[in-house]
This record gives C-alpha cells, sequence and structure tokens, in this order.
C-alpha cells in the first residue's frame, strides 16, 4: 500500500537518518476546532500547532494508535556511501510513503506529486508544476491550462529550489515563498539561475548561466542599482557588456579574415593584424628599454651603450634594436 503523507520535520535528518511524516490514514485529530473552524490538515501553514508529535487513543476502541512516523527517503539515483542524490522532503511539502517488507516499523518517503488546481466549481485551472520561467508571476501555483506559465513543453525538466523554516509558520505556505534557484533543460537550452533577492515577486538580484543555440552567456544581474554585467561566447565572437545603471559598454571580440577585431560601444574598432611574431617584438622592445633605463652612458645617436652589451639570447642590442624597429613600422595595429 501506498499512503497520502506530509512531511512535518527534516531537521534532524543528518543525525538520525530519517524524516518526521504524517500519514492520515493513521491519524486522529478533530477536523474542527473547539470555536468550529475548519482544520486545514494539509497545510501546517494555517495550522503549525498540528506539527505536535505523539501518541493518540482511538475515541472508540480505546486503543492507542500512532500517528506520525520517523521515515526513510527513498533516492532516486543511487544510495551509496557519499554516492547518489539526495533531496530532502520539506516541511508542510505533501507526498507519499509505503512500508519496507510490509513492516510498519520501516516507513519509507517515496516522493512528492503534483495535483491539478480546480476552481470553486470544480473546473480545472491548471497544475502545480513549477514553471521554467525566470520572471514573471511567482505567487502562482504552476501552469495554467493551456500552458501559458511554461516557455518549454511535456519535455521540459524543471528543478526549483525553495526553503522552509521548521519555527517559521509563514515559510511554510509555498505560495508565499520565492526561488532560490532555477534549472531548466530541454532540447534548446540549459538554464541555471541562483536568484538573490526579489520584490513583489519580480526577480531583482540574480546570477544566470544560459546555453541556448550555440551561445553561452554568463549574467550578473542586479535590478536593484540598475547594474547588468554579461559574458556571452559562440564560436566566432566573445561579447563583454557591461551597464552600470545608465552607461553601457560593450566590448565584441571576434574573428575576421585579416585578423581579430575588437569593437568597442558599437562606435570604434581595433585591429591586431599581421604575422605570429608579432607580439614578441613587444617583448624584446621591453627587454631593450629595461636594460636602457638601468644604464646611464647611452649613445644619443644610434641608442646604443658605450659598451654594447649583448642581451640574454648572446646577440648584440644593436642588432635587437634595428630588428625591433623595422618591424614597428608595419602598421598592425588599425583603429577605424
Amino acid at each position: 500500500m501506498i499512503y497520502s503523507a506530509l512531511c512535518l520535520e527534516n531537521t534532524n535528518y543528518f543525525t538520525t537518518g530519517k524524516i518526521l511524516v504524517r500519514i492520515f490514514e493513521y491519524y486522529i485529530h478533530p477536523s474542527k476546532t473547539p470555536e468550529g473552524k475548519l482544520i486545514e490538515q494539509w497545510d501546517l501553514s494555517k495550522n503549525p500547532d498540528l506539527r505536535t508529535a505523539g501518541e493518540e487513543e482511538d475515541s472508540e476502541s480505546g486503543e492507542i494508535i500512532q500517528k506520525d512516523f520517523e521515515a526513510y527517503v527513498f533516492a532516486p539515483l543511487g544510495g551509496g556511501k557519499n554516492y547518489g542524490m539526495l533531496s530532502l522532503p520539506k516541511i508542510n511539502e505533501r507526498g507519499i510513503v509505503s512500508f519496507l517488507d510490509g513492516d510498519f516499523n520501516k516507513p519509507l518517503w517515496l516522493g512528492s506529486y503534483f495535483t491539478p488546481i480546480y476552481d470553486k466549481d470544480r473546473k480545472f485551472q491548471g497544475v502545480n508544476i513549477p514553471t521554467d520561467k525566470v520572471d514573471g508571476d511567482e505567487i502562482f501555483n504552476g501552469a495554467d491550462k493551456d500552458g501559458s506559465k511554461m516557455t518549454g513543453d511535456e519535455r521540459t525538466i524543471v528543478l526549483r529550489t525553495k526553503h522552509t523554516v521548521s519555527d517559521d509558520a509563514d515559510s511554510m505556505d509555498w505560495e508565499q515563498r520565492n526561488t532560490e534557484n532555477l534549472i531548466v533543460i530541454d532540447k534548446n537550452k540549459i538554464n541555471i539561475v541562483h536568484f538573490l533577492e526579489w520584490e513583489n515577486n519580480v526577480a531583482k538580484k540574480y546570477q544566470k548561466i544560459q546555453i541556448e543555440n550555440g551561445e553561452v552567456k554568463v549574467e550578473v544581474n542586479n535590478q536593484t542599482d540598475g547594474k547588468i554585467s554579461s559574458y556571452s561566447m559562440t564560436e566566432d565572437a566573445m561579447t563583454i557588456e557591461i551597464d552600470d545603471g545608465g552607461t553601457k559598454s560593450t566590448l565584441t571580440i571576434s574573428n575576421e579574415d585579416n585578423g581579430i577585431s575588437a569593437t568597442l560601444d558599437g562606435e570604434k574598432k581595433i585591429k591586431l593584424l599581421g604575422e605570429d611574431n608579432f607580439l614578441t617584438k613587444f617583448n624584446e622592445l621591453s627587454e631593450i628599454l629595461t636594460y636602457v633605463a638601468e644604464h646611464k652612458h647611452v649613445c644619443p645617436i644610434n641608442g646604443l651603450t658605450v659598451e654594447d652589451p649583448v642581451s640574454n639570447d648572446g646577440k648584440p642590442f644593436s642588432a635587437a634594436i634595428a630588428s625591433t624597429k623595422n618591424a614597428m613600422k608595419t602598421e598592425r595595429i588599425v583603429t577605424e
């Protein structure tokens, strides 16, 4: 048998290896308060006092009935020592429980499930799945009946995480909790988003990694102060964009037939052209200038020291200067 259950506590899992769950098939509790108010037994945020665990006496038979269980947690992947996938159910999360070998001393939390959403007339409105959108109405519990809350399709994999706090009833209200992490995988894209700050259910500060249509993009987005930085890469170009809340700067580096083009702010281009050893000439020039700076006796006519010493590779500095001078005559840095 498989039973509907509710996660009451998960904070002791790392010391006991079990979580506390409630199976309503074996739970006896009045459905109304002494004042006649209906008790939301499936929602701890509406009645956190229901989390009190223990035993209860059946009013009819007089038998002591265990109302809550300490359950193992099913591993969807692995389960070996230091191997596998761990995802603890959150407090106030509804799921299903079975019993290993039919032993009521071995309850096992198998996972959670998504439920349809109906209006007061029992008309289908949607399903409470996590959506794959970064922005939008975060409060809404999932996708509309026409799927408008989803950009992907039924093959999309969505991992959206939220947390609950054991001593905070408000944090158990899933509809009021904002997303902390979002991972979306489908045939067209892989998106990873880490949220830091929300305001009125709109993401105000987050970091995003996106792989889509042959492009890899990393974005740091802070809507609070208007600062956005991003880096994108394709097989032909790399682009760095920085917006400090008013001034946007963009640097694009791309491959062209006659060299590498660096475009700054879309107005100017800086091109590096020429041979493979072009940049090595700057290294030689640096070595020459370093030597000149360290010696006072420099011939003002030809730029040579009195002794005309040799460089590290054994060649006279005069030859190094002449070679570098000739190389610098060829224009290899062009500003357009």
